[in-house]
């Protein structure tokens, strides 16, 4: 029923001073309970601005990550029609000299057959 006033740093609770008086906490460290106040706020105020900052540090470390990831994107898009433009260069060169080496073939061809039909012929 008492209001409290002091706290007691053993038992890390409040007291009033009739429980000092009785001794429930006479052989325990006590201090004003206002100061005490103080000092937890101010360890809570440093933690909180510890955690702030650690979400700060995680925001920016995601904002990185969504960074590198959109140039991962970007860089396999680039690699992709890199790649897909020499292939089709190379599939147009392939395609080129089979058509030169085709004709070369067929007028051989046709030459041959000339020359073989000339020699029967004679």
């Amino acid at each position: 029923m008492e209001n409290y006033s002091m706290y007691c740093v053993s038992c890390r609770t409040p007291v009033c001073y009739l429980c000092l008086e009785e001794g429930r906490h006479g052989k325990h460290e006590v201090k004003p309970l206002g100061a005490m106040w103080k000092q937890h706020k101010a360890q809570l105020s440093q933690a909180l601005n510890g955690v702030s900052d650690k979400a700060k540090e995680a925001k920016e470390f995601l904002v990185q990550l969504k960074n590198i990831l959109q140039q991962i994107q970007e860089n396999g898009l680039d690699y992709e029609a890199c790649l897909v433009a020499q292939c089709d260069a190379l599939v147009d060169a392939l395609t080129r000299q089979k058509a030169k080496l085709l004709t070369k073939v067929t007028k051989e061809r046709e030459h041959k057959l000339k020359v073989g039909t000339w020699v029967m012929t004679t």
